[in-house]
Order: structure tokens, then sequence, then C-alpha cells
């Protein structure tokens, strides 16, 4: 069996190589449709399908806690605590759990020497046991022998920073101004989980102590102060849903024991891509059009190379007719002709799973903090790739194999269906990915050109942050309101907010309802202070700001959210009641609608105080001039001499989302300019072989005094269906995929008819000239030799 594999790949070999240029033209081809896929799935496979690098991967769960009703202003964030993980760890008996919490370290050698940032986890003591982390030197996280708190380095930190040194265990460095005692070194190969780089691990109880205290995150600090990440090992023999179970029981009964609500434990695999559709829905959505368009473009790639292996099995009749006389089988003829097949494909495959070493770098167009270790290359993706090399050569060899090998005068019209059916393809996906590609850009102009209706372009923003776990809440608030007395009392203008426009939708959706009506509206909650409106020049259609004061309950509706609650008729004086606050708010002033949370469409909006609300500290909003940012940094500083100050222009993440959009686009105009070019040459093959099927026909029809429009008619004749079906059938699946696309429109119709004129106009001259030159090399016939040919 493999001697005759072997005799059929050398065969298959020494015909490509005597037809170079074919074969260089299909491997190209393929190579296209094949890498793409590939180079997709390696992007699925790392986000949804590669979990932690631990052992028994399967059985690692990430834990989590959903409250089962809607929650109420004021009340505890969900999530896991210290306290309550503590618990659960404490009396689970189907599975172990342990806690972390991602962090950044200031890593020092010594006190005066130059700090490393370097990225690692507080953790519980058991983190490395439940895992089965290994620990190349050393010990796990356990106590040190001098009484400084133990800490466990990566084998990459350990190369790199201390050359690979043994005596690194029982040495002191500085993280964040304490010192530590390195105890162990975790094994070669292991730098982190998941997305998360671990350079260093902490243990939680002592970050709860003294020296490490003042510098630790408050989740680390208070026992019940949330939010605090868990993840589990189930025990052996034990399932998901039966350690979810039991994860319930000991959830609900510590809620309880401490007066919170119930919340529904919920088990996630460790894959990056749950977490992900979460907090990245935009991202996710992009990469599942891009993994669509792939799919069609390796269709596309399939039909028109068929349609080649189709012309070329066909243009060997006299060969396999001689092989056959010669007591050659028609399996024999059909095996060696999908060896050919299979050898090109194969090609296209080693040179895809080469190229997906890429796959980080053009991820990074997307995402800038892209993780390469996600996207390396494991047994799934060379596993996906030879799959795909499989499929390759069944659909573009096996079909056109079984034509060519058919008994003379059997199968003609079989044969004219299937060039028509792979034509039809061709066209039906060009106009797909065309008219698709030319939505998104067709978006991303309308979106860059949509007026601001505000002083987006000539307004700064700083934001004001508190180092890392040195300040309490109620410290926090202190400044809070330091910062809006020093605002309202500074020389310029500077106003106050809670939220950025355009990156951040306000605090987030709520419902709004007067409190005598169980009508509910729904509207986005920006807090913003009469002179950041001001700086942002929202001018009011009636009424006043809310006052500044705290203790203040007043808000300012927009005239969209005004028009629903109150059609025909005067807000102010009215109350509202906004749910995600919980509080009773009179309406004082209207103000004319502006896109301040969307590029394409005018929210519903609430304006409060930003002394209505409390916790985060606020954003500063100024004009954009040199000196905005030493004017906030004064401020700040005559606050908090320890406050950091980050100062930007307001349109940066209006750009930073256009420029996702961006990239969208241009991913797909590249896709479709693939599509088109691949369906020009596909059809320009099908006219091609159409043409010299035709030559006698063409010829009789010259001889007879036909004219070169009667000719070319006929010739149209043969192609028209195809062309009709596959338009019809691509304008159909286009409609279909602007319908899943309409978040990325900004505005645009999923069905715009420009964009869909400019799409087909486009593959209209495309089509014009990939049969222009068959037509003319067909009028161009002598007619007299096409009958001696003959």
């Amino acid at each position: 069996m493999l001697t005759h594999f072997l005799r059929d790949v050398d065969y298959a070999w020494r015909q490509l190589r005597r037809r170079r240029s074919y074969a260089l033209v299909v491997a190209a081809m393929l190579t296209v449709g094949v890498g793409l896929s590939t180079t997709t799935y390696t992007a699925v496979n790392g986000l949804f399908l590669r979990q932690w690098d631990v052992r028994d991967a399967d059985a690692v769960f990430l834990a989590g806690l959903q409250r089962t009703v809607r929650p109420s202003a004021g009340d505890a964030d969900d999530g896991f605590t210290l306290a309550a993980y503590q618990y659960v760890s404490a009396h689970a008996t189907r599975a172990g759990y342990l806690a972390y919490l991602t962090e950044h370290f200031d890593l020092r050698f010594d006190q005066a020497g130059p700090k490393q940032r370097i990225a690692g986890m507080y953790v519980s003591g058991n983190f490395l046991d439940v895992l089965g982390i290994p620990v190349q030197l050393g010990t796990a996280l356990r106590p040190s022998a001098n009484g400084t708190p133990a800490v466990v380095i990566s084998h990459r930190l350990w190369s790199r920073l201390f050359a690979g040194d043994p005596s690194v265990v029982g040495r002191m460095v500085r993280i964040d101004n304490a010192t530590v005692t390195i105890v162990g070194v975790m094994g070669a190969g292991f730098d982190g989980l998941g997305a998360h780089t671990l350079d260093i691990l902490v243990n939680i109880e002592e970050a709860r102590q003294p020296p490490l205290q003042e510098s630790s995150p408050a989740a680390v600090r208070h026992a019940d102060t949330c939010c605090i990440a868990v993840a589990g090992r189930a025990h052996a023999n034990v399932s998901l849903p039966v350690a979810r179970e039991e994860l319930q029981l000991l959830a609900t009964q510590f809620r309880r024991g401490h007066g919170l609500p119930d919340a529904a434990a919920v088990l996630t695999t460790t894959a990056v891509g749950p977490q992900l559709m979460r907090g990245e829905p935009a991202m996710v959505a992009g990469l599942a059009f891009i993994s669509i368009a792939a799919v069609l473009v390796l269709v596309l790639t399939w039909a028109n190379v068929g349609n080649l292996f189709l012309a070329r099995s066909l243009g060997r009749k006299h060969e396999i007719a001689v092989r056959v006389s010669l007591g050659a089988s028609r399996g024999h003829l059909v095996r060696q002709l999908m060896t050919e097949g299979l050898v090109l494909a194969s090609v296209a495959g080693i040179v895809s799973l080469a190229g997906t070493v890429l796959v980080p770098a053009l991820l990074r167009l997307l995402e800038e903090e892209a993780d390469a270790r996600l996207f390396a290359t494991d047994w799934r993706v060379a596993a996906f790739t030879s799959l795909a090399v499989v499929s390759t050569c069944l659909a573009v060899s096996l079909a056109p194999a079984l034509q060519a090998t058919r008994m003379p005068g059997r199968g003609a019209r079989a044969g004219g269906v299937l060039r028509g059916v792979i034509l039809a393809v061709q066209v039906a996906v060009a106009v797909v990915l065309t008219i698709g590609a030319t939505l998104l850009t067709r978006a991303t102009i309308h979106a860059a050109t949509i007026p601001a209706d505000y002083a987006r372009d000539t307004t700064s923003v700083a934001f004001i942050e508190t180092p890392a776990g040195t300040v309490t809440s109620a410290r926090r608030q202190a400044i809070r309101e330091s910062l809006f007395r020093q605002a309202r009392g500074s020389d310029v203008l500077i106003g106050v907010a809670d939220v950025l426009p355009v990156e951040v939708l306000g605090l987030g959706r709520s419902d709004v309802r007067e409190p005598n009506r169980d009508v509910h509206f729904t509207a986005q909650v920006l807090p913003l202070s009469a002179g950041g409106a001001r700086v942002l020049e929202l001018s009011l259609a009636s009424g006043r700001w809310a006052s500044d004061t705290a203790g203040t309950a007043e808000a300012v509706v927009n005239r969209t959210l005004a028009e629903q609650m109150w059609p025909g008729e005067n807000p102010l004086g009215r109350q509202v009641t906004v749910e995600l606050t919980g509080g009773i708010y009179t309406i004082v002033g209207v103000v004319r609608d502006a896109h301040l949370t969307a590029f394409d469409r005018i929210d519903p909006v609430v304006h409060l105080s930003p002394a209505a609300t409390g916790g985060i500290l606020p954003v500063l909003v100024g004009r954009a001039d040199p000196q905005f940012a030493s004017q906030v940094t004064t401020l700040a500083a005559s606050v908090d001499p320890s406050l950091i100050v980050t100062v930007m222009p307001l349109r940066q993440p209006l750009e930073r989302s256009l420029r996702e959009a961006r990239i969208g686009a241009s991913l797909a105009g590249g896709l479709a300019l693939v599509a088109i070019v691949l369906a020009v040459v596909g059809v320009f093959s099908v006219f091609s072989y159409i043409v010299e099927d035709r030559r006698r026909e063409v010829g009789v029809r010259i001889a007879l005094g036909g004219s070169r429009a009667h000719v070319r008619a006929a010739l149209f004749r043969a192609i028209r269906v195809p062309l009709a079906a596959g338009l019809i059938v691509g304008l159909a699946a286009a409609c279909a995929a602007g319908m899943v696309l309409r978040g990325f429109l900004f505005g645009v119709s999923p069905i715009d008819l420009l964009s869909y004129g400019v799409a087909l106009a486009v593959i209209g001259v495309a089509g014009i000239l990939a049969v222009a030159l068959p037509v003319r090399r067909a009028l161009a016939i002598d007619p007299w030799l096409a009958l001696r040919a003959e």
C-alpha cells in the first residue's frame, strides 16, 4: 500500500514539474486559502481552546459568583472576597481551590538600585501544589528562614536577572520597597497562566502583614473586600457539574451567614475567550467576522482550483484514453489524479503552518497587548492544518478526477454543470466579501466625519489616580471632595466628570422612571459638572445645569430622553428615579443632543452632578492647551502630592475606537481583494475553457457569416445562468452579513445602496476584464483552421 502511494506521489511530482507555471499558480492559491484558515484557527485556538499550561488542564476551572437578582445601588460587588475563598477552600471536598490576584511589582536588588517592572500575582499558599506547577530550585511558598516574606520566581526571571545562579535561593531582594526572600524557582517552560505572565509569586497571607501590607491591594488587605480571582482543580473522578454543585452550596452558606444576597456559582474553562467575550466583545465579534471571511476565501479557493483541475484533467483525455487501453483501471487513474491535488495541498499546508508564527504580530494590530504565548502552534493547530489539507485535496481534485475518467461520450453534461456550480460559488463569495468590505469601509469613513456636536477636538482630559493600595476609602472620598472644591475655585475653567465620553459609555445604562409611574426608560448615566459642560460646549435648551453642591439631588436630561419620557411636555420640575444610583432627582435642565456616547446615534442621557455620586476619583476636563497639564498637576498636588495625573486629548480614545474599525475594514478589504482576484481568475479560466471547447462552433458561426455580436452573445449565454445564480445568492448572503455587522456600521444601513452599488461596480469591472481576453481570442479564430483542426 505504501509502495503504491509513494509511486503515485513520484508520478504526480513528475507531472507537476512538467507544468511548473500551472503548479506554482495552484500552490499559491491553495496557500492563500489554507493559510488564511490556519491563521484564523490559530487565533481561535489560542483564545478559546488553549487552557492554562498545567498538569491535567481539563480538570482546572475558574470559579465565579453571579448575582441571581439585579444589584441595587450600594450593594457589595459580585465575586469572591478573600474570606469567601477561605471558607470554600476549607470546606470543599470535591475540588481543591486556590486564590490569586494579578499585579505588577517594582523589583530592586537593593534599596538604592534601579528598579525592574515585573509581572506577578498574589496567590494562596497552595497555588503551586493545586496546579501542579513544578519547582526547579528551592521550595514552594513556604515561610523563609529569616522571617521576611517568601516569594517564588519564574525560570525566565531567574535566567534573565540572576543569570541562572543556583545560589539565588535564600537571596533577599526588594519588591515595592519591601524586603522579601526568594525561596524557590519555578520549572523551565512555565512562564504564565493564559494571558497572565508570571515573574514572581507572593503569598497572600504574608502580603496582609507588614512590610507588604502597605502596598498590597485592598482585596488582599481586607478579607471582606471584593474581589479576588479563584480557580480550582476537580479531584479524581469528580466531574465539573458535581464540583459546581458543591461550590454553590458552600457559597450560599457563606453569603447567607454574612448577610449577602444569593449568587449563582459559575465554573468556566481557563481559556481566555470567555473572559474576552465579557470584557472585549468587539474584538471577539471582529475575530468572528474574519473567521467567516477566511472560510469563504477557502471555499472560493476550492472552487477556483477545482475549476483549474477540471480544465487540466479534461485536457488530458487523450493520455487517459491511452492508459485505459493499456489496462489501467478507473480507480487507479482517479487515485493518481487526486495525488496531484494532495501534493499541492500539502505544500500549501506546510507553508501555512510555518506562517502561523506571524499570528501574534497580526493580532497586535487589533490588540496591542496580545500575548505571543497564547498563539504558539500546538498539536491542535497541526491537526487542523492536516484536516484542511485533506479537505482541500478532496474538494479540488475528486470531482474533476471522476469527471475526467468517465467513459467517452458520457458525462459531458455533468462536466458543464460542475463548471457552472463552481463559477456560481466563486461569484457568490466574491459578492459577499466585497459588499462586506465596502460596508465596513464606508461605515468607518462615515464615523470619522460625524459631527461631534461638542468640543471633542478642543478638549483635554486628566485622569487622577492614587498609588495602588495606599489610600483608604475615607481618604479617597476626602481627596475626591477636595478636587471638586479646587476645580470650582480654579482661575481657569476646569470641569469635573465621573466618566470619559466616547471611551466609556457613562457610569452605565440604567432604568429611569418617574417615582409615581411604572413605565421604565433606559438611559446612559453621565455625571458632569456645570464647568465640564461649558468646557465641552454643551448648550442648554431650557433650564439650568445641576448644582455642584454636595447633597443636591438635581439632574439634567438630553432632548432625546425628555421626548421619550414627556413627549410634548415640559420636563422641568419633574422627578426621576435612577436605579443605578438609587436616588430620586429633580429635572432642572434640558441639554441639546450630542454624540457623547456613540458615533452613530444619540442615546438618552441623564446628567447628574459628580457630587451626587461617589467612589471613583473624578476626570478633569479643560481646554486643549499646553498649560492644562501643568495646571491640573498643580491642582492635584495641592490636594495630595502622591496623586498621579495622566493628561490626554479627548479625541485620543475616539481615535483608538476608530483605529480598530479601520483595521477591521482594512482586513475585510484585503480579504475582499483576494476574493475578487480569485474570482477573476476563476471566471477567466471558465470562459477560456468554454472558448476552447467551442472553437469549432465559433469557427462555423464565423464561416457562415455570423456577426461578432452574435458570437459574443452565444459565448455569454454559456455562463449567464451560473453568473446570475452566483449574483443572486451573493446578494442574499451579503444582506444577511450586513445584519450581522450592524453593530460595526456606525449609522450606515446594512442594505446601503451606495455600498452595494460600488461593490457591484467593482465586481462588474473585474468580470469584464476576466472575459475580455477570451472573447477577443474567440473572435480572432480563423474558421478554416478551426474546421480543419476538428
